[in-house]
């Protein structure tokens, strides 16, 4: 078990006093812990490697804040993360080497943190919003300033941003103004293949069509957001994502034997997760009595 050797080998470096191998295993550790949703002992992991690198203003300590303010963001502690990313932010700007490639990273996931903050909660709900949108217009120009990354690695990024601009106009019932922005995050990740962003933008596209009852539109949506999810194969959860949500729009519409037939194929994919299976079987129980 992955877990159990860097334990291990985390143990063997503070019986050897070897600092290096003890931060390496704690980094890995930490990672390991992010990967399986396990965010607490990330974050133990993590403030272990502050406690051990001890200089505050470099870009090693920079990434340890990131990787804590995203183990808090998974625990839907907020505020907790915003602060670690501010750090991430702070640091990178003190740089004497100006570093914009990190510089866009931290204004984009504070950004996006306060997107997902302000989609969760009512409280503050239009000052999370305005955040949301500086930090991400923010990154979304030192992007556009960006050469000296591949231009894949900067469609990515672009991408990312415009669907993030587009979900908080969403939030803010500004429905044309989302459309527009995701579609613009298409227009960039089509030529480049960038599909797991591409399924996420037809998804969105879906649920924007769904609320202003543009049902046909929204139909036709979540079948590119299918096809195309079926192209990454490293994330099956976007795949089930996008059946469950046709099948909960055909239930909407009483086309219930078409939503029984897309939650089967979903029950059938291949590593899913017992908690994603045990849903969509559950849904497929309720559909029996329709």
């Amino acid at each position: 078990m992955e877990e159990e050797k860097l334990l291990s080998r985390k143990q063997n470096a503070q019986r050897n006093n070897n600092k290096k191998r003890l931060m390496d295993a704690c980094s890995d550790l930490a990672e390991l812990y992010m990967n399986q949703g396990r965010y607490k002992l990330a974050i133990a992991q993590y403030k272990q490697l502050v406690d051990l690198h001890h200089i505050e203003n470099d870009m090693y300590y920079a990434r340890i804040n990131r990787g804590i303010g995203e183990a808090y963001q998974g625990l839907r502690l907020f505020e907790e993360a915003l602060k670690y990313h501010q750090i991430y932010l702070d640091v990178v700007l003190v740089q004497k080497q100006p570093n914009y490639l990190e510089k866009q990273r931290a204004l984009a996931t504070l950004g996006h943190t306060y997107l997902i903050w302000a989609s969760e909660t009512e409280t503050d709900k239009e000052t999370k919003l305005e955040k949301a949108n500086k930090f991400l217009m923010d990154g979304l120009e030192v992007t556009e300033s960006l050469s000296s990354i591949n231009q894949l690695e900067k469609a990515d990024m672009l991408s990312r941003l415009y669907t993030n601009l587009g979900l908080v106009k969403e939030i803010k019932g500004q429905y044309n103004d989302a459309a527009d922005l995701i579609k613009k995050s298409i227009g960039i990740c089509k030529p480049h293949d960038i599909y797991e962003q591409l399924t996420r933008n037809y998804l969105s596209m879906a649920g924007l069509c769904e609320k202003i009852g543009d049902n046909n539109e929204a139909i036709r949506n979540y079948n590119l957001c299918i096809d195309v999810a079926k192209k990454v194969k490293s994330k099956v959860s976007l795949l089930s994502t996008a059946l469950l949500a046709k099948s909960e729009l055909l239930v909407r519409l009483t086309e219930y034997h078409g939503a029984k037939t897309i939650l089967q194929k979903a029950y059938k994919l291949k590593g899913l997760s017992d908690e994603e299976r045990k849903n969509i079987g559950e849904k497929l129980k309720v559909g029996k009595h329709q």
